[in-house]
Order: structure tokens, then C-alpha cells, then sequence
């Protein structure tokens, strides 16, 4: 968030960027645990 306020200069935009980024983050993470689970098995 404090890059997206540094680049953007608005709280607003950096707290949705932030917010998108922590979202994100968990959904990937998730993905990347079951695909990697689903290899480690066979």
C-alpha cells in the first residue's frame, strides 16, 4: 500500500490496490497448494 501512495498519491487507490493485492494473494496461494499437493501425490 505504501508504494500504490508513493505511485499514486492518492490513500484511496492505494488502499483498494492493497486490498486487491491481499485478496489476491490468498486465491493464488490456495491455487498454488492444491496444484502442488495434486503433483506431489501421484
Amino acid at each position: 500500500m505504501i508504494i500504490s501512495y508513493i505511485l499514486t498519491g492518492n490513500f484511496t487507490v492505494a488502499l483498494g490496490i492493497g486490498g486487491i493485492e491481499v485478496v489476491s494473494k490468498m486465491i493464488l496461494y490456495y491455487l498454488h497448494e492444491r496444484a502442488w499437493n495434486k503433483i506431489t501425490k501421484e
